[in-house]
């Protein structure tokens, strides 16, 4: 649960749980995290926070855990990084034309 709370980022509710729970579970859970769960991004921020460095290792990826238990080629390719929230072409939606496609 707490590595799926720092994967939404820093925000009220995983400073209030970090508080509640403390640091030494935030870290198990950072050493446990699920593959996916937490983003490169918050993946070095948890780490600058909790361990006062930077990671050690990238985050785990379901790709690089698949690769070490050899159920892939060590040159199978990572997946390009999503953007969120996804990009439309011409830029943002007015309100109309929302109510129009999605209406």
């Amino acid at each position: 649960m707490l590595g799926h709370l720092m994967g939404r980022g820093p925000e009220p509710a995983s400073f209030e749980a970090l508080a509640l729970f403390g640091e030494r579970a935030f870290r198990i859970a950072l050493h446990h995290a699920h593959p996916g769960a937490i983003s490169p991004l918050l993946w070095k921020y948890w780490h600058l926070r909790l361990h006062g460095e930077p990671p050690r290792r990238p985050a785990p990826t379901v790709i690089s855990e698949m690769k070490a238990a050899q159920a892939l080629p060590d040159d199978y390719p990572e997946p390009a990084p999503a953007q969120w929230p996804p990009r439309r072409p011409g830029g943002p939606v007015d309100y109309r034309t929302c109510l129009q496609l999605f209406g």
